[in-house]
């Protein structure tokens, strides 16, 4: 994985994130679907 310096700090972050923003809910009332969320974050890890 590739890494780079965060501003000032000198913390190593990783150049590439996987946002969570948009993990797949229910249409009916917005909640997480967790099953196909842990499917998807499985897949990215």
């Amino acid at each position: 994985m590739k890494y780079r310096t965060l501003g000032k700090t000198g913390e190593k972050v990783s150049i590439l994130g996987f946002g969570a923003m948009r993990l797949p809910h229910f249409e009916t009332n917005d909640q997480i679907d967790k099953e196909k969320s842990d499917e998807i974050l499985s897949y990215v890890i």
